[in-house]
């Protein structure tokens, strides 16, 4: 008796689950396809790169898939066990409904944790894969970097350049600024070319300005300037601009740092860095969500779990959104931006599940 009311709940929900979620998975390929279909058939795109595509799609559609199945299935579960009375004789055998959730929480626990490595492990590198195919695919070359901006040597050297090319190892129009211990300015360097020369970066029709001690600036022209200094390796500036959501956990990570230390604008990328674990925690929310409502559910349980569904999902990544742009322009800080949605969801989740029938 001790756990079967455990194996009962899951071979209820577990059917549910895998359904809706294949389900979702293919709505979402569905919406991927119809979105580039048009392009792909004005250039005759073959039908095995559409094919390859959208298998690259297919781990990107898994994690926005699974919050959403786990949402409509737990609901639709709960509410089928209500409508047949069945959780009326779960709550006569003593079991709670806290305990009988245990099942379906322990099942959002580890899709979060799966969510976070196999978006880290996996996601990004198929979706950075699959962008570089498609491009491409659709006619658009660029293999490069524009307004990239690094920092080496603990923020002492901060590079600025308006376009980087991965193929050459060069970059146009390159403005480098050297600070002081204390985080004076001592030196800006502007040249219309910069070129990696295996060690260091040698810059072309360079004009560099010099702080002198009495408070002057001394300028001067050289056709070629090089400081061995300027060995900054070409694989920084390859991720200099690149979305944090583009970079895996420890790149991301590094890459916020070297934005704090060099006073560089950070809050909208250290966000975007909190937001990986906060959205580990959405499977959880969702489920003690999902079961508190769906133990209410009597009648049209299909409708209402999709009605559940769609509501909550509008409006948790809703106010993910709003909270993270106020994040983004400083009205907040980026550690609540990230976690306030989740905070605020994980309270309204536990007092639902409180007061619920039990």
């Amino acid at each position: 008796m001790k756990f079967r009311l455990d194996r009962m709940l899951l071979r209820e929900f577990i059917p549910i689950f895998i359904y809706s979620f294949l389900f979702c998975v293919l709505l979402l390929q569905l919406v991927e396809l119809f979105e580039h279909v048009v392009s792909y058939v004005d250039r005759n795109i073959p039908a095995r790169a559409i094919v390859r595509q959208q298998l690259l799609y297919l781990p990107q559609s898994t994690v926005y898939a699974l919050p959403l199945s786990l949402l409509f299935s737990i609901s639709f579960t709960m509410g089928s066990l209500y409508s047949n009375n069945e959780l009326i004789a779960v709550f006569g055998a003593g079991r709670r409904l806290g305990r009988f959730l245990i099942p379906i929480l322990l099942i959002g626990v580890l899709s979060g944790g799966f969510l976070f490595w196999f978006e880290d492990t996996v996601v990004i590198e198929t979706r950075r894969v699959k962008e570089a195919e498609q491009r491409n695919l659709l006619g658009s070359g660029f293999v490069g970097r524009t307004n990239t901006t690094v920092s080496s040597d603990g923020g002492r050297l901060v590079f600025f350049t308006e376009y980087y090319a991965r193929a050459s190892n060069t970059m146009d129009r390159v403005t480098v600024v050297e600070r002081g211990e204390e985080g004076t300015l001592e030196r800006r360097v502007t040249a219309r070319r910069g070129v990696w020369n295996g060690s260091s970066w040698d810059l072309d029709d360079a004009i560099i300005f010099e702080w002198i001690e009495n408070g002057e600036v001394e300028s001067r022209r050289l056709s070629f300037y090089e400081n061995p200094d300027y060995s900054v390796e070409p694989e920084v500036f390859r991720r200099g601009s690149q979305n944090v959501e583009d970079m895996r956990r420890e790149e991301a990570r590094e890459f916020v740092r070297r934005r704090i230390e060099s006073g560089l604008p950070y809050r909208q990328a250290r966000t975007e860095y909190l937001n990986r674990y906060a959205f580990a925690m959405t499977p959880l929310i969702v489920s003690l969500i999902a079961g508190a409502v769906g133990s209410r559910l009597k009648k049209s349980i299909l409708l209402l779990s999709i009605l559940i569904a769609m509501s909550l999902a509008v409006f948790y990544y809703g106010f993910q959104f709003v909270s993270n742009m106020l994040a983004r322009f400083g009205y907040i800080e980026p550690e609540v931006g990230a976690f306030l949605p989740v905070g605020l969801f994980l309270i309204c989740a536990i007092a639902l599940l409180q007061r619920a029938r039990s």
